[in-house]
């Protein structure tokens, strides 16, 4: 392989690996996608390491040559299960059958056009995911319908923020709005039960496919990844319990003070 190949294929695979991250992918698909991609093409000593937000690739592209490395950092992580499908087909497509870098450049590009999900379907999809844990907890189908509307704009104003703040600040707000909201409707005999409602309505919001990742993680032998993430799950718990708490106690606060008038 010449050099200026082997920079070519270097620059592909660190493309190809941040956008796995980018789109949510566990630490060891990453890392074994680099690793089968770079094989297919006939690199050597090749080694891929992923730790959370860090990306390092190295290989040799003949078997006496220097070792070629490239790191990159990635920031801005969400979830996009399409790409990653993509991507992982893309791999299996390499290793069957050697694509011309300018081919595997193509159809990188294609698969980096893949818009993240609208915000409209993004709402609902945490309105339909909120209704149906009204329903698991029992609660009647009136407050499960309300519930769905609540968890709106608690959505909407998570997808908004997450471009501005970080994320811990971010779920500390959208629960704090959820509080807000779901007592407002129990004030006016809405809803009808506190617990459960507001924790329907801040289900959308609980890191699932990050814990699950995680979990995947540990199980694959990744511990560092995997505990990272386990600890980010419970970060983000520990975020929404802030927001809501806050809103609790000036909430009691405010009812204190209102009747020692």
């Amino acid at each position: 392989m010449k050099k200026e190949e082997a920079a070519k294929l270097l620059d592909l695979v660190m493309r190809m690996g941040i956008m796995m991250i980018l789109s949510g992918a566990e630490t060891y698909r990453v890392e074994q996608t680099i690793t089968y991609v770079l094989r297919a093409y006939g690199a050597f000593e090749t080694s891929a390491y992923v730790a959370d937000t860090l990306l390092v690739v190295s290989f040799k592209p003949e078997r006496e040559a220097e070792i070629m490395t490239a790191s990159w950092r990635v920031k801005n992580k969400g979830i996009n299960l399409e790409k990653v499908r993509r991507l992982n087909n893309l791999s299996y497509d390499i290793s069957r059958k050697t694509l011309s870098l300018d081919e595997f450049r193509r159809r990188l590009d294609e698969i980096d056009a893949i818009k993240s999900y609208p915000l409209l379907v993004y709402v609902l999809s945490g309105s339909l995911i909120a209704f149906g844990f009204s329903l698991m907890f029992y609660l009647p189908l009136s407050d499960g319908i309300i519930i769905a509307l609540l968890a709106a704009p608690v959505m909407f104003l998570y997808r908004c923020l997450s471009k501005v703040i970080n994320d811990f600040f971010n779920y500390t707000v959208c629960s704090a709005l959820a509080t807000i909201l779901v007592l407002l409707f129990l004030q006016e005999n809405v809803l009808h039960q506190f617990a459960y409602s507001l924790a329907s309505v801040l289900m959308p919001l609980m890191p699932g496919a990050l814990f699950t990742n995680g979990l995947r993680d540990v199980t694959m032998g990744d511990f560092t990844a995997g505990s990272n993430k386990l600890l980010e799950t419970v970060l983000i718990g520990v975020a929404l319990a802030v927001g809501a708490a806050v809103v609790l106690l000036l909430f009691n606060m405010q009812t204190y003070y209102t009747g020692t008038r």
